[in-house]
């Protein structure tokens, strides 16, 4: 796991970021809307060095228009 990973590959001296989006959903609003909603985990080096994971909870909708989808409205929740 790509996860996991991250804290047993760590190298000195590097900054290295990932993210993993989990739980992912979709729902559809009728034919032109869907709401997606997952949680991102971005895993990175703290000032002091040590690992951190952030958590966040997201909504992205998105609204066909014109034959195409489109992004119209992104929302985060900071999960401390």
């Amino acid at each position: 796991m790509d996860f996991h990973g991250f804290y047993f590959e760590l190298e000195k001296g590097a900054s290295p970021c990932q993210t993993t989006i989990v739980s992912p959903k979709v729902r559809f609003l009728g034919d032109d809307v869907a709401v997606v909603t997952y949680i991102r985990l971005t895993q990175h080096l703290a000032a002091d060095s040590e690992p951190k994971t952030s958590v966040f909870e997201e909504t992205r909708v998105w609204q066909r228009q014109n034959g195409r989808w489109q992004h119209v409205h992104f929302h985060r929740s900071d999960n401390r």
